[in-house]
């Protein structure tokens, strides 16, 4: 069945300089799930011609060990939203070419999802949109590709919605 966890945001915010970090932030997967992810959707600051996903388990709060990544990915769509600080800010669609599998264990398991781009094509930094509340713990930032990470330091998660279809373990 398809599935979907989404973090909701206003356009009040933004997480980042996305070409020198890489930001993550984590979502719930129900127990006893398999999570098939096929799509990310974020809204981000600026336009972009590519991103990079990466799937990572928790570690204490954190994103812990790698589990899959999509390196240099064309969105599949950009759609305008709106000028907010000056960037034109767009809601941005990756179509996973090779869906990414996570699996909950006997309780809801938490995962991360990680992006970082290129360069902006309008000229400037990118940022990804900052959630409009707080859910489990804030987005992470890494400088060295994801090998370390720190909270964001401004306590906000990162607005976005992973969505893919969901299979209950176990179920002959």
């Amino acid at each position: 069945d398809g599935c979907e966890v989404e973090y909701v945001g206003t356009v009040v915010d933004g997480i980042g300089n996305l070409q020198i970090l890489q930001v993550a932030n984590d979502f719930t997967v129900p127990a006893q799930t398999e999570m098939t992810i096929m799509k990310v959707t974020m809204k981000l600051f600026a336009d972009i011609s590519t991103g990079s996903l990466y799937i990572y388990e928790n570690n204490a709060g954190m994103p812990g060990t790698f589990i899959d990544s999509v390196e240099n990915l064309t969105p599949t769509s950009k759609t305008f939203i709106n000028n907010t600080f000056g960037y034109n800010v767009y809601e941005v669609v990756f179509d996973l070419p090779t869906p990414i599998a996570v699996e909950a264990g006997a309780t809801e398991t938490i995962f991360w999802v990680g992006l970082a781009t290129t360069a902006g094509t309008e000229g400037g930094s990118n940022f990804w949109e900052a959630a409009d509340s707080f859910n489990n713990a804030e987005a992470m930032i890494s400088t060295d590709g994801g090998a370390s990470w720190l909270p964001n330091g401004f306590g906000q998660d990162s607005a976005f919605k992973v969505e893919g279809e969901c299979a209950l373990l176990g179920m002959d």
